[in-house]
């Protein structure tokens, strides 16, 4: 994700991390650096964020740094509170079978040959309250 003007960097380094936008004047500019998914909704509200404001990525892609891909969160525990939702989606999806755990690749999978039956049981799965 660099640019070749060095106007913009990734925050470790790899694609698909946070992307940083060099912001030199930025209240929370960090030696010179800001995360262009603060910019975005910065941009949208028409203020700075607050420090204790959290940006959530939708699509869970650190990358995407699209508005609509962007919620703002008031602080960090209502911001926890939606990666829980998250979590109880994926046990859902594991307890219909329509996302297993690859043991062997140490990693989430979609399971493929039960897809169809995933259509039918996410159709049934109530919303959660919190």
């Amino acid at each position: 994700m660099h640019k070749k003007d060095g106007s913009k960097k990734n925050k470790r380094g790899y694609d698909g991390d946070h992307v940083l936008v060099k912001s030199l004047n930025h209240p929370a500019s960090r030696k010179g650096w800001v995360p262009e998914h603060r910019v975005v909704v910065e941009k949208r509200e028409g203020r700075y964020l607050k420090s204790n404001e959290i940006v959530h990525h939708i699509d869970l892609i650190k990358s995407n740094n699209h508005s609509a891909n962007l919620c703002l969160f008031d602080d960090h525990a209502s911001h926890f509170s939606c990666h829980g939702s998250l979590n109880k989606c994926v046990a859902k999806l594991m307890e219909s079978g329509c996302l297993i755990f690859n043991e062997e690749k140490k990693i989430y999978e979609a399971n493929i040959p039960t897809i169809e039956h995933c259509k039918k049981s996410i159709a049934n799965i109530e919303p959660f309250e919190e």
